[in-house]
């Protein structure tokens, strides 16, 4: 794999996710849940790998952004909301 595909696959997402991907920690996990989700590019992997994933963020340009990059990548845009991270929009249990 070349180092322009690497990139491509998990884009410019946090040392620590980074690491965390490489250790598989997510590996079980289908349904995630990205708190202050920013402009997306911690969602890129997930994304790529076919899982689930919901963000939400405070900032509504935020959000539609990260609702491009879902888009993009095939996950759902609607996944992706504003929200506060004390007040959350999905029913206890849900994640």
């Amino acid at each position: 794999m070349k180092l322009d595909d690497i990139n491509n696959f998990i884009g410019d997402i946090d040392l620590e996710l980074f690491d965390q991907l490489l250790k598989g920690r997510f590996n079980d996990r289908h349904l995630i849940l990205e708190i202050g989700c920013g402009q997306g590019r911690n969602i890129i992997p997930f994304l790529n790998l076919k899982k689930t994933i919901y963000g939400i963020d405070v900032d509504e340009k935020n959000v539609a952004l990260c609702k491009i990059v879902a888009t993009s990548l095939g996950g759902n845009p609607a996944f992706f909301s504003k929200a506060p991270a004390n007040i959350l929009p999905f029913e206890n249990g849900f994640f």
